[in-house]
C-alpha cells in the first residue's frame, strides 16, 4: 500500500463524511430519512481502492459512500439522491436507483441482498469479456440471510466467476442485531458451504480491508472464482437522519466503536508516520467540508424533474427489430 494510495483512502473517507453531513442537513429540510454510513467509511475507500475504472461496483441502499469511492461527482449524486433534475439519473432513480456505468458503478438497490445474484450477471460479462475485469458486490449482514444470497454465491462459486463479495457487517439488519440472525460468529464463514475463500477483517481498518480486497480482486482476475470478505464494524449513530437505531445500542457498545473511527484511525497513522502533517489532514477534510458544501448549494439551486417526463425510460420507445 503506497502512501499515495493511502492518502487517497483518507481523502475517500473525508468526502463521504463530509457528504453525509449535508445529507443530514439536506434531508431534514426536505423532511426525508436516509440511511448514514458514518464509520463505514473505511469499507468503500477499501473496497474500491484496489479497482480499475473498468472493474464495476454493486451496491446496497447506502449508495452515498459507495458511489464516492467509485469516482462519482459529488454534486451530480447528491442531486439524484435528493430527487434533482440534475442528478445522475435525472432525479428519477434517487439514492437506491443511481447507475453510472462510464465509472463502473452499477448502481444499488432497495431489495435486500438482490444485487448479490446481479453480480453474478455482470461477473459472466466480465468473464465472457477476457479483459481481466472483475465485480465487487458489497452487501449488509441482513442480507446474508435472505435466499437470494445463497443463490448468487453457490452460482458464483460453481462458474468461477470474478466476483469479490464484501458484508459490510455493522451488526444489525436494520434494527434486529446479528445474534437474532444467525448463529455463526463470522459472516465469513458461509464461504465454506459454497468452497471458495472466506475471511473476517475489521471494517474500521481501510488497510486491512484494502489488502484483503486486493487479494481477492487479484484471485478474480487470475480465473479463480469469487471470495467473500466480511468487514465487521458499527455505524457511529442510530443508522439514520433521525438516530431512531440508537436506543437499541449501549453506552458501553458505542463508545468502544466511537473510539475505532476509521477515518481519525488512518489520519493517526498518515501523521505518525510522517505521510502528511497535521495542517495537511487538515486541508484534506476542509478541502472535502467546501466540497459538500458547494454540492449541497448546487441542489438547493437544481429545478425538480419535469413531470412531464415521468414516464420515460419506463418501456421501450423506439423501433423494434424486423
Amino acid at each position: 500500500m503506497t502512501n499515495t494510495k493511502l492518502v487517497e483512502m483518507y481523502t475517500t473517507m473525508e468526502r463521504i463524511r463530509a457528504l453525509e453531513a449535508v445529507l443530514s442537513a439536506q434531508g431534514e429540510r426536505f423532511g426525508q430519512i436516509f440511511v448514514m454510513t458514518s464509520g463505514m467509511e473505511a469499507i468503500a475507500a477499501g473496497v474500491c481502492a484496489p479497482l480499475r475504472k473498468d472493474d464495476f461496483l454493486l451496491s446496497t441502499h447506502r449508495t452515498q459512500a459507495h458511489g464516492i469511492a467509485k469516482g462519482l461527482a459529488m454534486d451530480k449524486m447528491l442531486a439524484e439522491i435528493l430527487y434533482k433534475s440534475t442528478g445522475y439519473m435525472g432525479g428519477v432513480g434517487g439514492r437506491q436507483h443511481m447507475a453510472v456505468l462510464e465509472l463502473g458503478f452499477f448502481g444499488g438497490t432497495g431489495i435486500v441482498g438482490a444485487n448479490v445474484p446481479i453480480a453474478c450477471g455482470v461477473g459472466l460479462t466480465c468473464k465472457m469479456r477476457k479483459q481481466g475485469q472483475v465485480a465487487a458486490c458489497i452487501l449488509g449482514d441482513g442480507a446474508t440471510t435472505t435466499g437470494a444470497f445463497h443463490e448468487g454465491m453457490g452460482l458464483a462459486a460453481l462458474w468461477d466467476l470474478p466476483v469479490v463479495y464484501v458484508i459490510e457487517n455493522n451488526q444489525y439488519a436494520g434494527y434486529m442485531p446479528l445474534s437474532g440472525q444467525t448463529k455463526l460468529e463470522k459472516l465469513s464463514d458461509r464461504a465454506k458451504g459454497y468452497g471458495i475463500p472466506g475471511l473476517t477483517v475489521d471494517g474500521t481498518d481501510v488497510i486491512a480491508v484494502a489488502d484483503a480486497v486486493t487479494e481477492a480482486v487479484e484471485r478474480a482476475r487470475a480465473g479463480k472464482g469469487p471470495t467473500l470478505i466480511e468487514a465487521v464494524t458499527l455505524v457511529m449513530g442510530g443508522g439514520t437522519v433521525t438516530n431512531e437505531g440508537r436506543k437499541w445500542r449501549t453506552d458501553e457498545e458505542m463508545a468502544e466503536w466511537m473510539a475505532k473511527d476509521p477515518i481519525r484511525r488512518l489520519r493517526t497513522k498518515l501523521v505518525s508516520e510522517g505521510i502528511l502533517t497535521e495542517s495537511g489532514a487538515d486541508e484534506v477534510a476542509r478541502s472535502a467540508k467546501v466540497e459538500a458544501e458547494a454540492a449541497g448549494k448546487f441542489v438547493h439551486d437544481s429545478p425538480d424533474p419535469d413531470p412531464k417526463k415521468a414516464t420515460r425510460n419506463i418501456h421501450f420507445e423506439g423501433k423494434r427489430r424486423a
